[in-house]
């Protein structure tokens, strides 16, 4: 899982990384130590026909119910974005933008920095500014704030552009893995 370990590189060794499937809604929590042995265990859930995603940032510890909500998060390690693109993959009224092109060049336009990862999804893109090094969370309300501000930037340079995306900036998203 080459890409999870692009993701979490250098994030304390005791934090943890969510995995979460659906439609069975069952939450695994590894250490990034684990992630050389997570591979057997999505192969399997994705030959059960499960939907496997993971935690954009990790937690501080394992949390005792659910898969972890923002004051859990122990480092934040990117800024994501989930771009949906405009097509039969979606049953809405918004202007999604048409590809990744052309959502890039609204970006490139308006001087936005271009993610470190592009991940292309069926229906459209995951998009990872990624940190030089993990940001320790002291205060999950400022982290938040940080992280839909960015979002917020992001979607006001594609409304400009004449395109809308979802708000998908919590600190606790989770996102598919790529090639599930």
């Amino acid at each position: 899982m080459e890409f999870l370990n692009i993701i979490f590189k250098g994030i304390p060794k005791e934090f943890v990384i969510t995995l979460f499937t659906l439609p069975s809604r069952e939450s695994k929590f590894v250490t990034f130590d684990d992630l050389a042995n997570i591979r057997p265990w999505i192969l399997k859930k994705v030959a059960d026909n499960e939907n496997v995603y993971f935690g954009v940032n990790p937690l501080h510890n394992r949390p005792s119910s659910g898969r972890g909500r923002a004051e859990d998060i122990g480092a934040m390690v990117s800024f994501s974005i989930d771009i949906d693109f405009k097509g039969e993959g979606h049953k809405t009224n918004k202007n999604y933008p048409p590809d990744w092109e052309v959502a890039k060049k609204v970006l490139i336009n308006a001087n936005c920095p271009l993610p470190s990862l592009v991940v292309f999804t069926v229906n459209g893109t995951h998009l990872y500014w990624l940190f030089e090094s993990p940001s320790i969370v002291s205060n999950s309300s400022t982290s938040e704030n940080e992280s839909e501000l960015f979002h917020k930037a992001i979607r006001n340079v594609l409304a400009q552009g004449g395109y809308e995306i979802d708000v998908t900036g919590d600190l606790a998203r989770v996102l598919r893995v790529p090639g599930t």
